[in-house]
């Protein structure tokens, strides 16, 4: 199961991620780069709702506006 191509793609993917952030910190104070981690929870989010037909509710979809607003409101800010 470890060489999977799935699993591989997910490791890739991961490792890919960390250099982005390592040159995201490299650019930004930790304050204002940290809070993006944030994007995570839509991402995994919208991916369960739009790949795995995960149930779109109300409360998820309130919760995922007021994470992406924050983040606007961080962003303008900074």
């Amino acid at each position: 199961m470890l060489f999977s191509p799935m699993v591989l793609l997910g490791l890739a993917l991961y490792g890919i991620g960390t250099v982005f952030w390592l040159f995201a910190l490299k650019q930004l104070d930790l304050s204002l780069a940290y809070p993006f981690v944030a994007m995570s929870f839509v991402m995994v989010a919208g991916s369960g709702m739009l790949f795995l037909g995960e149930p779109v509710q109300t409360s998820r979809l309130i919760g995922i506006g007021l994470i992406i607003l924050g983040l606007l409101v961080m962003a303008r800010g900074g």
